[in-house]
């Protein structure tokens, strides 16, 4: 019996270094001898990290240096995408109410009765084309920035009614508007061009996950 687990044993380490890897109890990993490892690892892990830098997390945020219990722990990002633009949104924007995929869905069920309410998608046309959440209606950010010929017939379709002095919101739309994601500020700027005019804030409403969490969730797009 003795003998039979001894050579169990055996097998077990001399297949285990053949089919998988030889685990170092020191290191804690895989030791170099596997022969299933590729050569070309490293080379790949190096590509990648040369790939990936250092980014600022906002526009005005290159990094932070918190200290904790006599601990300094610096908050850095690393990634491959620059910032501007691809800085990280915020949760908040100026007291409008941010949702998530819950409430975004339970807003779109709400189209089917209220009129008065549009799902935009504030992403280039191209991009809407492509994939959008469903129902929604693609009104480019760049459509209501102050230079924009387009913007006041996008406030009068929201709504919106241009006096001699100022703008009427008594009849505005009720708007959730959404972009790619964390990674994109194309709604947050349509927001703030909204409430810049005196949008209600109360009628605006902020999906800041987007397309991207959208899909990470696997709901449908269209």
């Amino acid at each position: 019996m003795i003998r039979l687990i001894i050579i169990l044993l055996f097998n077990l380490y001399l297949y285990g270094i053949e089919l998988g890897c030889k685990f170092d109890s020191i290191k804690k990993e895989c030791s170099r001898d596997n022969p299933l490892i590729d050569l070309n690892t490293k080379s790949i892990t190096k590509q990648k990290k040369e790939k990936f830098k250092k980014v600022k997390i906002t526009k005005d945020l290159k990094s932070i240096i918190v200290t904790f219990q006599k601990k300094e722990f610096l908050i850095e990002r690393i990634d491959d995408k620059e910032c501007p633009p691809y800085c990280i949104s915020p949760i908040k924007i100026d007291n409008i109410k941010t949702i998530g995929e819950l409430e975004t869905i339970e807003f779109i069920k709400s189209l089917k009765k209220s009129r008065n309410r549009l799902l935009i998608d504030a992403r280039s046309s191209i991009e809407y084309k492509k994939n959008t959440l469903p129902t929604a209606v693609n009104i480019p950010y760049s459509m209501l920035t102050p230079n924009s010929k387009y913007r006041e017939e996008i406030l009068k379709l929201l709504g919106v009614k241009k006096l001699k002095k100022g703008w009427y919101f008594k009849y505005v739309y009720k708007l959730l508007i959404f972009d790619n994601g964390i990674l994109d500020n194309r709604d947050t700027k349509m927001i703030e061009s909204l409430i810049k005019i005196g949008y209600p804030k109360n009628k605006i409403l902020y999906y800041r996950g987007g397309v991207y969490s959208w899909r990470e969730l696997g709901l449908t797009l269209f």
